[in-house]
């Protein structure tokens, strides 16, 4: 009786692992969950300019098409590079973040800022932007060159005045 209990549970359990990864190959996690759970696992925004690792903030929103298309590149180059650069995921759709929106003049998403050690932004990167590019821009910034792709300069018109984002304080986001 206890022989047949226990193959009984055995086959159980391999039924319901077997389930599982099924679920899991029938319906992968979703573009919109991975970034969400690299949202909930970023550094805090206070890290910017407070340690020795540079930072990348990538602006998003759960409607965002190339955001979503974008989403395994940002998971990769986390896993690779996360030691070494902060890699922060804003939720530009989410109101309590409408103030860090506002101070990165985010006006089109995908928004990549890349900052320095220092907290001042040295470019930013809009829309879609193949893999190879953000992680040369990674790379520089690590090894404290100079950018090879720079785009936008949102605060140009400012004669750059603004442009260092060091010292944000993190309940600003959770308000």
């Amino acid at each position: 009786m206890k022989r047949r209990q226990s193959w009984a549970y055995f086959a159980g359990g391999l039924g319901v692992a077997g389930g599982s990864y099924g679920l899991n190959v029938l319906n992968p996690e979703s573009e919109t969950q991975i970034l969400s759970q690299l949202t909930l696992a970023s550094p805090p925004i206070s890290s910017i300019g407070a340690t020795t690792k540079p930072t990348m903030v990538e602006f998003w929103a759960p409607w965002c098409e190339n955001c979503k298309a974008s989403a395994y590149n940002v998971k990769r180059i986390k896993d690779v590079y996360g030691g070494k650069v902060n890699i922060i995921l804003v939720d530009g759709d989410d109101r309590k973040n409408g103030w860090l929106v506002d101070r990165f003049r985010v006006d089109a998403i995908p928004h990549v800022a890349f900052i320095n050690t220092s907290g001042t932004v040295e470019t930013s990167l809009i829309g879609v932007v193949p893999e190879g590019v953000v992680i040369a821009d990674v790379e520089a910034l690590i090894a404290k060159k100079e950018l090879p792709y720079v785009m936008y300069d949102p605060w140009k018109d400012t004669g750059g005045e603004g442009r260092n984002v060091k010292g944000l304080r993190d309940e600003e986001v959770k308000a």
